[in-house]
This record gives structure tokens, C-alpha cells and sequence, in this order.
């Protein structure tokens, strides 16, 4: 059976048209009595005054009607548009119920951001995640919800432990006939760090500032010394600062010469020494005889500091750094900087108030005039120079000792030291790089001092087997040379000079960039000076097909640079003074560093 569908508003009007049709009907019937068509006329009558009536009725509900489902519609869009927003924005939020400061929501940026899952945020309370007390908290929420104050700044605890500086934006709003805040979080961490260390800057630069002046002003060394410390505490922000003379008895205290922000008596209650004893243990007897500067992170947590820790802590203080002043090259006093806070001297400072110590002891210890200085510095750097020639004597003459064990490469490393060299010049490595490299180039064979001589001079072909013993030699030069202390890597760069680009090459296999330059640079020295040699077994190579042979595996086994580099040397006399006169006959330190 057919049943006729209406919406609310047609229901309404169509009941209204019947009972208002029955109602007209009925009192015509009752009341107008007689005459039919009478009745007839008065009832078309009614009937078209209802059906206008429920016309109007009908329109008047559609209006009403209409509205509060756009308004509705429009609700919803906006908690759908409001919903997306929330879910995909890149900033951690968050809603929350001011009355029990429980989260109600979290966005899938607010997961990221604090490492929970979102069911585990929806199920704390925002307590759990501030610092503050609960109290601060909701005294902060009551500010939010009425809208006296929405910019705040919190720390934030997350699920790893790690605490972030943030900056929350909290507005009330209305969802689903709940009051709820809605907060953006915004992680400052990293700016916060970077003012810090801005404002760190700043202050130390005030301070060297201010220290310099002090210095300046002042020519007696005890007036010097007041005038640094004071500046140290009042401008360097440090909680104490003091000045101790080094006795030449290493078991004697150190003598104090200065010190300010000392409020305890701290300096009255210790006993620092610079001998072996555990009063030495500290930043301040390390630095002395170390001649470094030297810092305790965690007073707290340093053994160093197990003799004063407590008078330490009791004075408030968390970490400390140390510098020593030099005289004639003899550590003569200690700078001591004391802070209350852990980790309070980063690189940064370390190297600012290095630099300060080096101005204190000349302030403090300078007699001799500019010139006595400028004599001291020239002897020290002729005392270097000798150093470095004996230096390249004693690699010479290992060099040479070598070569006696294996009579058919004799003069080979030499040739292949003043080729290395004339390639790095070519490729603009610094003079220290080339000193590296030349010293390196001498001593690359060294490992064959472990391989027996019968297989370094047998006149044949290696078998298979003395092959894969010399091979060791690369590493076994590089064990040799790491107990040496150079100050460059030279056990590095031997160890690594049969290594080739494409990870062929040996003892490790490693290939690319792994392989140091100056390392690629003695490789294809070595393998130019092997190919164009005469050797028992077989002729040397020409220089065109040594270098073909070269080309052949650029960005292979050897680097295009070096190899592009090694060519030009070769073919702009490079071989005739190399493959032809046997061996550079003039100091291969003279002809290779500039």
C-alpha cells in the first residue's frame, strides 16, 4: 500500500489544513441551518481560508526550519574544518579540560612532538606533563579560560625524560556543548639555547673587555691581580675567582695571590698541591702539570674533588676551570673560576679565557723587554726546525736501512717521497700536509722489515703465496709507525697506500673517500716510480704506457686529480730526473717543501 512520505514541516501543515477543514465543516453544519448552497458556500469558503493558511503555515515553518538547519550545516563544517585543522597541523596541540586539567585530545604533531602514543595523551592530565606544580598549573589554566593571559611559557616533560623550553597559546572554546582549552605548542628549545649562548657571548666579550682594562690600568702585580679577579666575578658572573703562585716544591700549597667571591672561606679550608697526592687531584694541580687548562663539569660527580667536595658544595659550587699562567715557558701560577652551576664552561669560553690567561701572565709576569721576546720566540722556532730536520735525518737513514734488505728497490722510496710531494704541491695541500706526506713516502715500506729477505730479493716472480705475505706489509707499517707520536698520521697514510678507489686494493678493502688524500697521493707515486723501474724479472714500462696504464683506471683504482697531476710532473721532466738519473740527488726536503 502506498503511504505518503512527508518531512516534519509538510506534517505539520497538512495536519493543520485537515483539522481546520474538519472544524469549518462541522460548524457550518452546526450553525448555518437551511439553505444547503448556503452551507456549500460558506465551507468552499473556510476551505480556502485553510489551505492559504496552512500554505502560510508551511512557509513560516520552512523559514524557521531552514535556518536552524543551515546554522547546523554550518556547525558541523566548522568541527569538521576545525577537526582536520587540528589533526593535520605541523604544531603540537592539545585540548584540554580546565576543570580536572585532563587532556581530552592530542593532534598526531602533539604524538611526535612527546613521544607517547595518542591513547596514552588522552589519558594523563596536563600535570603530567608541565613541571609546574599542580597549583601554578590551574592557576595558569583560570587565566586562560578567562582570557586574561594566553601566551605562556612552560617546560615540558617527554615520554624519554627529556625536558623541552615551549611557549603555549591557550583560547577557550566550546565543542560539543563542552568548555574546553585549546593550547598550540610551540618547541623554543632551540632558541632559547641560542640567546643563551648570544647573551654568553656577549657577556664574555664585556668581560675580556673589562679585564684587559684592569689590566691597563694597573702596573703592580698585586693590584693587577685584584683587579682581573673582581672583574672575573662581577662582569664574568663566575661565583669566585682566584689567583695561586705555584711553589717550585710540588708538595708546598700553592700560595694564593688573589681572589674574589670567596663568601665562605673556602680558600682558607683547603690544600691544594701539584705533586702526586691526592690534594693535586683537583682542575687546579692537574693544569699545573699538565700546562693545559682543565675543568671539572660536576664537582658533585668528580673524583678529582673527593678532598674538598663538601666545602665545594657547601659553598655553592658546581663546576670550576683552571688555567695556568706561564713565565719563560714554566707554568708560575693557576687562574681558578668557580661556577654554581654543572657544565658551566663549554668550548667557547674555555678558548676566550684561555686567551685572557695568556694576557694575565704577561700583565703579571713580563720584565724582559719586546725585543728578549722576540729572541726567545726566534730560538724556538730554530729549535723547531732542527727538530724537524733531525727529524727527516732519522727517517732518511731508517729509509736507508731498509733498502739494504731489498737491494732491487734501492733508492725506491726516496723517488717515490719526491714524486708524493711534487703532486701534493701540484694539488695546493699546505705545507704541513707535505711535510706529512714526504715523511710518509720514506717510511711506506717500512712493513717489510717483518717479511723475510730471501722473497724481498728473489730475483723471480712471486708465487702466490709470497704474494699474499707481502701484502701485509701496509698494516704492519702502520703498527710499526703508531707508536711513534708524530704530529701528523703518518701510520694512517702508510697504512692505507696499497688501498684503491673501487675497494680492490688492500690490507682493509676500503674504498672512496675512506681513503685519506695524502694516502691516494702515495699510492699512485708508488705504482708511476714500480712501472717505469727496472726491475730483475722484467724491463721498466716506458713513460707513455706507465701513464696509459695510470689513465686506464682513473676513478678505478686511482683519484683523476692525482693522477692528472702525477702525468703533468712525469711529462714536464719529471721522468727524465726521476726514471733516468736513478734518484733525486739533491735533499729531498729542499726540493719537495716550499
Amino acid at each position: 500500500m502506498y503511504r505518503l512520505k512527508l518531512d516534519p514541516k509538510e506534517r505539520i501543515s497538512y495536519t493543520y489544513f485537515l483539522i481546520s477543514t474538519a472544524w469549518i465543516i462541522a460548524t457550518d453544519l452546526l450553525f448555518v441551518k437551511g439553505d444547503f448552497r448556503q452551507v456549500l458556500y460558506q465551507s468552499c469558503k473556510g476551505l480556502l481560508f485553510a489551505a492559504i493558511t496552512s500554505y502560510l503555515l508551511y512557509l513560516l515553518i520552512e523559514k524557521n526550519y531552514g535556518a536552524k538547519q543551515k546554522i547546523q550545516r554550518e556547525r558541523n563544517e566548522a568541527v569538521e574544518t576545525y577537526t582536520q585543522l587540528f589533526e593535520q597541523h605541523g604544531l603540537p596541540q592539545l585540548l584540554i579540560d580546565p576543570l580536572h586539567g585532563k587532556i581530552i585530545q592530542a593532534n598526531d604533531a602533539a604524538v611526535t612532538f612527546y613521544g607517547w602514543s595518542k591513547e596514552k595523551i588522552c589519558s594523563m592530565s596536563i600535570s603530567e606533563i608541565n613541571l609546574l606544580s599542580e597549583d601554578e598549573i590551574f592557576d595558569e589554566i583560570a587565566a586562560a579560560r578567562s582570557q586574561h593571559g594566553n601566551h605562556f611559557k612552560f617546560v615540558h616533560r617527554r615520554a624519554n625524560g627529556n625536558t623541552r623550553d615551549v611557549e603555549v597559546y591557550s583560547h577557550p572554546v566550546q565543542l560539543h556543548g563542552q568548555k574546553l582549552l585549546y593550547s598550540i605548542i610551540v618547541d623554543v628549545s632551540e632558541k632559547k639555547q641560542a640567546q643563551f649562548a648570544l647573551l654568553r657571548s656577549n657577556q664574555l666579550l664585556k668581560l675580556l673587555v673589562a679585564s684587559i682594562r684592569a689590566m691597563m690600568r694597573h702596573y703592580n702585580k698585586q693590584e693587577i691581580a685584584d683587579a682581573v679577579t673582581q672583574a672575573l666575578v662581577e662582569q664574568g658572573k663566575y661565583a669566585m675567582a682566584w689567583i695561586g703562585e705555584v711553589p717550585d716544591n710540588p708538595s708546598m700549597p700553592i700560595a694564593l695571590l688573589s681572589k674574589w667571591g670567596d663568601t665562605t672561606g673556602y680558600l682558607e679550608n683547603i690544600k691544594i698541591t701539584w705533586d702526586s697526592t691526592e690534594t693535586a687531584e683537583g682542575s687546579t694541580g692537574r693544569a699545573i702539570k699538565l700546562g693545559k687548562p682543565q675543568t671539572s663539569t660536576d664537582i658533585q660527580h668528580d673524583a678529582g674533588y673527593r678532598h674538598w667536595r663538601q666545602s665545594a658544595l657547601y659553598s655553592g659550587f658546581r663546576s670550576s676551570a683552571a688555567f695556568p699562567l706561564f713565565h719563560s715557558s714554566r707554568v708560575v701560577a693557576v687562574l681558578n673560576l668557580y661556577s654554581r652551576e654543572p657544565n658551566a664552561f663549554d668550548d667557547e669560553e674555555i678558548y676566550y679565557l684561555e686567551a685572557l690567561a695568556g694576557d694575565l701572565s704577561r700583565a703579571l709576569y713580563t720584565t724582559e723587554s719586546l725585543m728578549e721576546y722576540e729572541r726567545i720566540d726566534a730560538e724556538r722556532l730554530a729549535a723547531i726546525s732542527r727538530s724537524k730536520e733531525a727529524l727527516l735525518e732519522a727517517v732518511a737513514a731508517l729509509s736507508e736501512t731498509l733498502e739494504v734488505r731489498d737491494p732491487y728497490t734501492a733508492g725506491h722510496q726516496r723517488r717515490v717521497a719526491w714524486l708524493a710531494v711534487a703532486i701534493g704541491k701540484q694539488l695546493g695541500l699546505t705545507k704541513q700536509r707535505l711535510e706529512a706526506l714526504n715523511i710518509a713516502a720514506l717510511l711506506h715500506d717500512i712493513g717489510k722489515i717483518a717479511i723475510p729477505s730471501e722473497i724481498l730479493s728473489k730475483p723471480t716472480r712471486l708465487s702466490r703465496i709470497e704474494f699474499e705475505l707481502i701484502k701485509q706489509h701496509p698494516q704492519v707499517g702502520e703498527e710499526i709507525l703508531k707508536k711513534v707520536s708524530f704530529e701528523w698520521p703518518i701510520a694512517t697514510i702508510v697504512g692505507q697506500h696499497h688501498e684503491r678507489l673501487d675497494g680492490t686494493g688492500y690490507p682493509r678493502g676500503i674504498m672512496g673517500e675512506e681513503i685519506m688524500e695524502e694516502s691516494r697521493i702515495l699510492s699512485v707515486a708508488d705504482v708511476m716510480e714500480a712501472m717505469i723501474s727496472h726491475r730483475p724479472y722484467r724491463p721498466g714500462l716506458s713513460l707513455e704506457h706507465a701513464c696509459l696504464e695510470l689513465e686506464n683506471n682513473i676513478n678505478k683504482k686511482y683519484d683523476a686529480n692525482v693522477v692528472n697531476a702525477c702525468i703533468k710532473i712525469m711529462r714536464d721532466g719529471g721522468y727524465q730526473f726521476l726514471g733516468m738519473s736513478g734518484e733525486p740527488t739533491d735533499s729531498i726536503w729542499l726540493k719537495c717543501i716550499p
